[in-house]
């Protein structure tokens, strides 16, 4: 475009570019008009999403440590109504167990290695008043609280493994055996002391320990198969073994540290070997890895 002035008798002119000119069509029109107001908002409501979105994730972060600490508070509330009962428990069943269990294990494994008569047979008599005691505290257990109660239901169902698979070789699952050993444990006391027991096997005249007498019979026949015997020793460490692991474990906060399962050499893979179904072998695979490693106690 040229623009043409004058001044006096002086005429001028100066062309001025006017730029790049086009022909907008209606939609063209309607998006340049968007853009022009949409620019001069797009900052703030950026801003504004971006505030929305952390509102959100901080929502959800501060909802998630409630329920943690809800849960901790839940689980400190439980354990603290618990901790009488289990020392109860604990000091009552659970100890005396893994001690006859340790029993069985101990004097078995000396008959078997035993080198003369008289050592075999006190061997022998000492395995056999620990497989009573034995099944004299899981029977007072079972029928006063119900059976065993740990911190962890894994650890329950290999003890109770355990025991059904020590019952199935020993007495046996024959009616007339499994009465005969019910019989000769109902003879003893919870804690019988050793003497108070060998008088009852030094007298097989006396009526009343007939069973006793009858049950001692059956043993020494068990004693004189070695893969039996072999096979109850083992479970009986096993037993002893999680049943002490577990006893433990109540006190780990009073001790600072928590307590690591001893097992010896082979017994993990004959846990594993207890079940049948792959979710039992993966659960018990789980809490042996975490029962035999040493872990670090969460702050209350």
């Amino acid at each position: 475009m040229v623009i043409e002035y004058s001044f006096t008798k002086t005429k001028s002119a100066v062309a001025v570019p006017l730029g790049f000119n086009s022909v907008m069509t209606r939609s063209r029109a309607f998006w340049s008009k968007a853009y022009a107001v949409l620019k001069d908002w797009a900052l703030p409501i950026v801003v504004a999403l971006f505030g929305v979105l952390l509102k959100l994730v901080t929502d959800k972060r501060e909802a998630k440590r409630l329920e943690q600490d809800r849960v901790k508070a839940l689980r400190a509330e439980t354990w603290k109504q618990m901790l009488p009962e289990t020392h109860r428990l604990t000091t009552k069943y659970y100890m005396p167990m893994a001690y006859a269990a340790e029993r069985v294990s101990l004097y078995c494994n000396r008959y078997a290695a035993g080198t003369s008569d008289q050592e075999k047979t006190e061997s022998a008599r000492r395995a056999y008043y620990g497989m009573l005691l034995l099944n004299r505290r899981i029977q007072e257990a079972s029928e006063t609280v119900g059976g065993l109660y740990f911190k962890n239901r894994t650890g329950e169902k290999i003890a109770i493994t355990c025991v059904v698979k020590i019952r199935e070789i020993y007495p046996g699952t024959e009616e007339q055996s499994l009465r005969t050993h019910d019989q000769a444990v109902q003879l003893i006391q919870f804690n019988e002391r050793l003497d108070s027991f060998m008088q009852k096997l030094d007298n097989p005249a006396e009526p009343a320990n007939a069973p006793v007498i009858a049950d001692w019979t059956s043993f020494r026949e068990f004693l004189c198969q070695a893969e039996a015997v072999k096979r109850v020793r083992t479970l009986c460490q096993i037993f002893e073994a999680v049943v002490t692991y577990e006893s433990n474990r109540p006190y780990e906060y009073w001790y600072g540290v928590p307590d690591k399962m001893e097992l010896a050499d082979g017994l993990a893979g004959t846990i594993l070997n207890l079940f049948s179904s792959d979710n039992d072998k993966n659960a018990a695979e789980a809490y042996l890895s975490a029962a035999t490693t040493t872990q670090v106690l969460e702050s209350e």
